[in-house]
């Protein structure tokens, strides 16, 4: 193996760590918007609204 596969594959595994974050924020903000408006549903029904 030569430095500049090396270099490849350190690249590669960087570049992973950094799309499973994004993936991991975008999940994040999905899960609590959806518990925003389930809050929110929940709040109009117990307020009669």
């Amino acid at each position: 193996m030569n430095n500049i596969d090396k270099l490849t594959r350190c690249a590669n595994t960087e570049q992973t760590k950094t799309q499973k974050l994004q993936s991991h924020s975008t999940e994040s903000a999905k899960r609590v918007k959806l518990e925003f408006i389930r809050f929110t549903a929940w709040w109009r029904m117990a307020c009669g609204d």
